[in-house]
């Protein structure tokens, strides 16, 4: 049957018989899916199964052979759904072809299985429920022997089918409960009906029941509004031919763990932590916050790019798979609105004497609003006949960007309350019409009961991984310059392979753009930060002031009060409480008026401020115009360092700075710039005393309300130390960081604490560096001896009394074994090993005190050679029954150092730690060790949950095969930053990991028998 033709759709459901719950679940998911508003074509859908399908059912023939007669064959199914647990099903009698590679007969479920496979048209899904296994008590020998038959069973199947890739390649999902199972497929299915069987409406194939045609003019213009980039630093004769999508990576979003995707690919060399931003599009309606320059209003064009040229675009640079976007169908055939909320803040004036919006007042301004914008072709009426109908993909830009408050006819109104209640009546209804939004903000713009009151489905934008920034700066220099674009690209990206300091702008594509502009000059990268901030913006307004050099430094200086007024205001004796990102353009002219009136030789008449504004906002590159007559610049990096730059120029009072707003985080970028200013200005001696009022803020009580201006110090000493000089700050700092593990309950404020106490070298906690001698000084902690019991596998493991180090391994401890003379590449340490010495890879990572990341299994094992003659006494890696033993502190009923459950903010992984201005975020990198002292267990050993994954010594299989030799995968246990609760249970293993695999997840902490201690 032709798809056209098709008005059932028929879903199979396949699986033992271990799994009702589950199966009646999916069969309530398909019968609902008939009353969903995203039905297309008016199919109906049907589900199939052996115990909820009609048909005679034979008493002298067997189940299997009732089912062939009386079911459809598996070809006439469009989707078949498998759900597993711990058994695959009892065996078919011979009239049954035996399993090819097993030399046994299959399984009811396998038999459908493989049949659902061979036959081609369905569509498969793979589920399994995630739990350990136990027997029940009670159960015979036999019984039990059965048991664990049908686990290992199931264990091999989904093996084959979902790692090894030797037949089926659909979806594989795990879930947790059966709550979970039935939210999954439920997504899962629409999504998948829709890519199947919904037809975009044309102008060439309208249908009586849809929406009036799109005009063809109206997506033309979109594609070509939503085309238009201008890169940094390069003016518009080199940037006419430039267009968005030569310079796009896609952009991805965290994973969420508990839907089951897999973290590592079989031998460990890709991290699976992320999801396409698009495919989540192309499922449900989302909300989007990021930072400034993450790439949210980059990735809304990108949407109105694919939707309007029904393809994407083609590219001669290799992307990996898992960047490999595909056309979305469910976005296909909609009405693209892409609303920049700058723009239409100003078209709000049904706000200005009402409070709350209903749903009808905001859709009446956006009508009002594509009034005024005039896109070719489309109307407001069009616009809502669309909307009513479930048929528009509307994409609302930068929340944050509406004015809180503004003023009009001499009263204060409120511009983004008003937005806010009318989203909140609107989205539900134009999300159950079928509609698909995207909102997207800065952080702050949405605080959590906001966001929560929307209910849309949150995403945020991770960072650019090593793959995306390569492929970024290779497109960027292509686009840049295609003669010596190549050379360039892959210049610049060696220098950022050796420069760990540039990591925060690496992961930002703005910031990526500012390295490249820089390194595009002279091949080269400033070392400083503050020279390198200095250098770009140089670069940009020399580019921009071509034969008109002497222009440069007076435009910087003009930029720096525009910065400094940003930054603080116009009034010093009033100023600002927060830092601005917009300003009006009268308030741009007035501080221009201002410094004309003090610098008339240089700038003039007062007159000339507002050719000079002008000037600014078209030439600089940096300060661009915003909506209704605002200007802000390019990024709100460029803003700090230019107000730093203003207010030493100005002679103000840096003492005075630093007392007034060294407790707020949005002045700490600037005051830093402000630190680094006077250190290259002056001297280290005069900075460090300016901001010596930091000093008085590190005793507990003032940790306690605050952490901010000891994190500031820490910034500031990080500059110190790279000019070789701490002076009296360095203890005081250090004793600060140790007092606040127990004083600041927020783990991103410690974290950026001992993140600048390991870059200065000043951590001296025990097990965590060296000693005396250079040789790292592991803490040992004695494990008691015991018994564990390991996922689905028979039979128990005794442990001895063992001792295991309290932290991973260090970077610091690593480095040693690197720097020796007698250390890494000595052939002695990996003379048992089936590998040989390479060049160590660069951690992700490079703080001292950090746990090491991006390190081989072989590499640990040479590492403990090596160590072990240092110490005098063997050390090794743990086996993973004694990193159990260790991580359920000697009590085998515990999931967690802590206890049976995971409790908040005791362990480094990808989940919620923290809610604060910036909404709730993980910290998304590993942390110094031991910095989740309530994650500690009874013996003290810490960060045994999170932070990285840690090697154990033993074969994934075979626990008993702890050889040093070989290549078979090794056990991983622990979890890692960027993995969840789940994969950080105490019994939690992976075997995703070859020995030879290294990336940043992967790590390792030391085990001993009996260590000599020390005195």
């Amino acid at each position: 049957m032709k798809k056209e033709e098709k008005s059932t759709l028929r879903i199979f459901v396949g699986s033992p018989g271990d799994v009702e719950e589950e199966r009646k679940a999916a069969f309530e998911v398909i019968e609902h899916l008939n009353g969903h508003h995203w039905r297309p074509d008016n199919i109906m859908v049907e589900g199939y199964g052996w115990d909820n399908t009609h048909y005679p059912k034979l008493v002298n023939h067997p189940p299997q052979i009732n089912i062939e007669d009386g079911l459809p064959k598996m070809a006439e199914y469009d989707i078949c759904i498998f759900i597993l647990r711990h058994r695959l099903g009892t065996p078919l009698d011979d009239s049954f072809k035996p399993l090819k590679d097993e030399g046994r007969q299959p399984t009811g479920t396998e038999y459908e299985f493989y049949g659902a496979v061979d036959a081609g048209t369905p569509r498969v899904l793979l589920y399994r429920r995630n739990e350990d296994f136990s027997l029940k008590l009670g159960l015979s020998q036999e019984a039990m022997q059965s048991a664990l038959e049908q686990l290992q069973w199931v264990e091999a199947f989904i093996t084959k089918q979902t790692k090894e890739c030797n037949c089926f390649t659909g979806d594989y999902h795990k879930y947790e409960t059966t709550v979970a199972f039935k939210e999954r497929l439920e997504s899962d299915l629409t999504a998948l009906v829709n890519r199947l069987f919904k037809k975009p409406t044309t102008i060439e194939n309208p249908k009586p029941d849809q929406p009036e045609p799109i005009p063809t003019a109206y997506l033309n213009w979109l594609k070509k509004e939503s085309s238009n980039i201008s890169l940094l630093g390069l003016d518009s004769n080199e940037t006419h031919n430039v267009g968005l999508p030569q310079v796009h990576v896609p952009a991805i979003t965290p994973t969420r763990t508990t839907e089951g995707e897999e973290k590592l690919e079989r031998g460990g060399m890709k991290r699976q932590g992320h999801d396409l931003l698009l495919e989540r599009l192309n499922r449900d309606s989302l909300y989007l916050p990021g930072a400034p320059g993450a790439g949210k209003s980059t990735f809304c064009n990108w949407v109105c790019q694919v939707v309007t040229s029904h393809s994407i675009p083609s590219d001669t640079h290799e992307v990996a798979d898992e960047y490999q976007e595909h056309l979305p169908d469910d976005l296909l055939g909609r009405l693209p609105i892409l609303c920049r909320l700058r723009e239409f803040a100003g078209h709000m004036d049904c706000c200005r004497d009402q409070g709350d919006w209903s749903r009808a007042q905001l859709e009446d301004a956006l009508c009002r609003w594509l009034e005024v914008k005039r896109p070719d072709g489309l109307t407001g009426e069009l616009f809502l006949d669309h909307l009513k109908r479930g048929n528009c993909l509307l994409i609302i830009d930068g929340f944050d960007e509406v004015p809180p408050s503004d003023k009009h006819n001499g009263k204060v109104v409120y511009p983004r309350a008003a937005l806010l209640s009318g989203l909140k009546r609107a989205l539900p209804h134009w999300i159950e019409s079928g509609n698909r939004i995207l909102l997207t903000s800065r952080p702050y713009g949405l605080n959590p009961a906001e966001q929560k009151q929307l209910s849309l489905d949150e995403r945020k934008l991770a960072h650019l991984t090593d793959d995306l920034q390569q492929l970024f700066i290779r497109r960027w220099f292509q686009a840049a310059d295609r003669k010596e674009g190549g050379n360039k690209g892959e210049g610049l990206l060696q220098q950022l392979k050796a420069r760990a300091d540039l990591a925060e702008l690496r992961n930002n594509p703005m910031l990526l753009t500012a390295l490249c502009v820089k390194y595009d000059q002279g091949k080269r990268l400033p070392k400083d930060i503050h020279d390198l901030y200095s250098a770009v913006v140089n670069q940009v307004l020399h580019s921009r002031y071509l034969g008109q050099e002497k222009e440069v430094d007076g435009v910087r200086r003009r930029l720096g009060v525009v910065a400094q007024v940003m930054q603080r205001g116009a009034e010093v004796e009033k100023p600002r409480t927060l830092p601005t990102a917009e300003i009006p353009l009268d308030e741009v002219d007035q501080a221009l008026i201002a410094y004309a009136r003090s610098n008339p030789q240089t700038e003039g008449s007062e007159a000339a401020a507002v050719e000079k504004r002008e000037d600014l906002l078209s030439r600089s590159g940096l300060l661009l115009p915003a909506a209704d007559k605002k200007a802000e610049f390019y990024h709100l990096s460029f803003q700090d360092f230019l107000a730093a730059e203003r207010f030493v120029r100005a002679k103000e009072s840096v003492s005075k700075l630093v007392e007034d707003h060294a407790k707020t985080p949005q002045w700490r970028q600037m005051l830093l710039f402000l630190f680094a200013n006077l250190a290259n200005r002056d001297d280290l001696e005069s900075a460090l005393e300016a901001f010596a009022v930091l000093g008085e803020q590190l005793d507990d009580n003032s940790l306690q309300e605050s952490p901010h201006p000891a994190i500031l110090l820490g910034d500031c000493l990080e500059i110190a130390h790279a000019r070789g000089h701490l002076g009296e700050w360095g203890e005081r700092y250090r004793q600060a960081c140790y007092s606040a593990l127990n004083r600041v309950e927020n783990p991103e404020h410690r974290e950026a604490l001992f993140r600048a106490l390991g870059a200065t070298e000043l951590d001296d906690r025990p097990g965590v560096g060296l000693d005396a001698n250079g040789v790292p000084d592991i803490e040992w902690c004695a494990i008691p001896a015991g018994e564990i019991v390991l996922n689905n596998k028979a039979g128990t493991f005794p442990v001895e009394r063992f001792h295991i180090a309290r932290y991973p391994v260090t970077n610091a401890q690593f480095q040693a074994f690197i720097d020796a003379g007698e250390g890494y590449m000595n052939p002695r340490w990996w003379a048992a090993l089936d590998a040989e010495p390479e060049k160590p890879a660069t951690p992700r990572w490079s703080e001292a005190n950090h746990p090491r990341d991006t390190v081989s299994w072989y590499e640990a094992m040479a590492y403990c050679e090596w160590l072990s003659e240092q110490l005098g006494y063997r050390v090794n890696l743990p086996t993973e029954w004694q990193w159990q033993q260790a991580a359920c502190s000697g009590n085998p009923g515990q999931n967690y150092p802590w206890g049976k459950k995971y409790l908040s903010g005791r362990a480094n992984i990808n989940e919620t730690v923290v809610w604060d201005k910036a909404g709730p975020h993980n910290l998304d990198r590993t942390t110094a060790v031991g910095l989740y002292p309530l994650g500690n267990s009874l013996q003290g050993v810490s960060d045994l949950p999170g932070n990285v994954w840690e090697w154990c010594l033993n074969e994934y299989g075979k626990p008993a095969n702890a050889q040093p030799s070989g290549t078979k995968n090794r056990v991983v246990r622990g979890g890692s930053w960027i993995l969840d609760s789940d994969d950080a249970r105490a019994s939690f293993r992976d075997d995703l990991s070859g020995p030879v695999s290294r990336n940043d997840l992967l790590g390792f902490r030391l085990s001993c028998l009996s260590p000599i201690m020390k005195p």
